[in-house]
């Protein structure tokens, strides 16, 4: 549930800010009518909705103008193009459009927000904060002479730092002239330098709200994190637990200048029965470790070795081999058989076990399944009820009873507990400890860093696709990691 009171002045920017899940993108879909609210009104100069239907065709009749990290521009179309899309181009009856007054539209539009730019220029040849002023401006260019309300969700997030700079500058321009501006973004060192304003969400609530100068860094930081966020949870890790019996490695995995699309460098040691875990926001690159070294994504530079050995995979079937399993993010889309039952989710990766002179032993598998169910502490009527009918947590138990069912070496957790309750969550976290006192090692990604806190040895925080901070047992909380995220350098040109 999110609630949120809040007030924004005519003219001003107003920050919103929050951790992952706090709300943002909730209420950015609520004003844009992408999503109905349960209850409440919204008030946008001096004309007042039901929150309950405030609809796209409203939200846009009430001047709301949205630009999101994903643009929505086309690189291969020129400015003009660019900023005519979703208006009435100039048409004749003989040719379809009036080019020339289409140029002539845009070269009045750039004018007006100061943007010395070409109206045949190619968008994708400008710098990245040109594009995303191109945006903004034709996002701006349809309000009726009204002022209207910008909207920016996490505009600088792939921008480089002289990029994300000349972007507040027009920002306040815009601001002078008069523009309300809801700012979004976890970039706090932005947020002061550009905001008047700022609320902070938490858990779907409006827990603060304050003029930008009366907050230090450290208080905003300690509102988005929570009183009860702020301490090391030294008894909740697996630290220190030694695997048992004797070791089976000595070199462990190194990961040595690893790049891949969003991933720039990564070095990364995880020890045998360790517990590793990579965050960072949206674009970092923090994600991509765990799908390369499945085989899912080639990397395109850096080594691997296991145990001094160099490991190149081809695909999942190498990864397997060597024993690396992968759980994705999205058990929907990538994880679970939903239209299948139970017993066939369960035993998909090792069917061959059940398989004698050509025949598949379902009842060697249904038995299989059943233990698994019960270990697993899986709540199923039985192993024959499709997976799609089960809870959220109950569908990622399954996931992770497969994975541990290969016995793997290194288990890759991508978003472990995401849309699991707190009840579920625990059972997974002793899941995995118990695994990792066996020996396995295990490379977590998330954007729970609560979650992060509670289950890792060890945090790396990932920013403009390599690691800015690594966070060890005495300094692993939430408040640390939420500080490095928050106020990670810029990425320089």
């Amino acid at each position: 549930m999110v609630q949120l009171d809040v007030d924004v002045p005519p003219g001003h920017i107003h920050a919103l800010v929050g951790g992952n899940g706090s709300g943002k993108s909730t209420i950015v879909k609520i004003l844009a009518g992408v999503h109905r609210a349960d209850t409440g009104t919204i008030n946008v100069n001096g004309h007042q909705w039901d929150a309950r239907h405030f609809t796209r065709p409203v939200s846009r009749q009430a001047g709301l103008r949205f630009v999101h990290q994903d643009l929505g521009l086309f690189p291969d179309m020129t400015v003009a193009e660019n900023l005519a899309l979703g208006t009435s181009m100039q048409a004749a009856q003989i040719t379809p459009i009036r080019w020339r007054a289409v140029r002539r539209e845009a070269r009045a539009l750039l004018d007006r927000f100061e943007l010395t730019l070409r109206p045949d220029a190619r968008l994708g040849d400008l710098r990245p904060s040109e594009q995303t002023m191109v945006a903004i401006a034709r996002a701006l260019n349809v309000t009726d002479g009204q002022p209207g309300i910008l909207v920016l969700d996490e505009p600088t997030a792939s921008l480089p730092g002289p990029d994300a700079d000349l972007l507040l500058e027009h920002l306040h321009r815009h601001r002078a002239r008069g523009q309300t501006v809801i700012y979004i973004s976890h970039r706090l060192a932005e947020v002061r330098a550009v905001a008047d304003t700022v609320t902070v969400l938490r858990d779907g609530r409006n827990v603060l709200t304050a003029a930008i100068d009366s907050l230090t860094q450290n208080q905003l930081i300690d509102h988005i994190v929570g009183p009860t966020q702020n301490v090391t949870r030294h008894h909740d890790r697996a630290t220190g637990a030694k695997p048992a019996g004797p070791r089976r490695r000595t070199d462990g995995i190194v990961v040595s200048g690893l790049r891949a699309r969003a991933l720039e460098r990564l070095d990364l040691t995880i020890a045998e029965g360790e517990i590793v875990g990579l965050t960072g926001l949206a674009g970092s690159g923090f994600d991509e470790p765990l799908q390369v070294l499945f085989g899912l994504r080639r990397a395109s530079a850096g080594t691997t070795l296991i145990d001094g050995r160099r490991y190149d995979p081809e695909g999942p079937r190498d990864a397997l081999r060597e024993g690396f399993v992968y759980s994705p993010a999205d058990r929907h889309q990538d994880g679970c058989f939903l239209d299948l039952s139970l017993r066939s989710n369960l035993t998909a990766p090792r069917l061959r076990d059940f398989w004698s002179r050509g025949w598949l032993s379902t009842r060697r598998e249904r038995s299989d399944a059943e233990a698994a169910r019960r270990s697993f502490g899986i709540k199923a009527a039985s192993v024959e009820i499709e997976v799609g009918a089960l809870s959220g947590g109950n569908q990622q138990k399954v996931l992770l009873a497969r994975c541990l069912a290969l016995s793997p070496r290194l288990l890759l957790l991508a978003e472990p507990t995401q849309g699991v309750d707190i009840a579920a969550r625990n059972e997974i976290y002793d899941l995995i400890r118990a695994v990792v006192r066996g020996g396995t090692s295990v490379l977590v990604s998330s954007t729970d860093l609560d979650e992060l806190a509670r289950l890792c040895d060890r945090v790396l925080v990932v920013a403009h696709g390599r690691v800015v901070t690594e966070h060890a047992l005495a300094g692993l909380n939430v408040a640390a990691l939420a500080s490095a995220l928050h106020l990670m350098p810029k990425e320089t040109a």
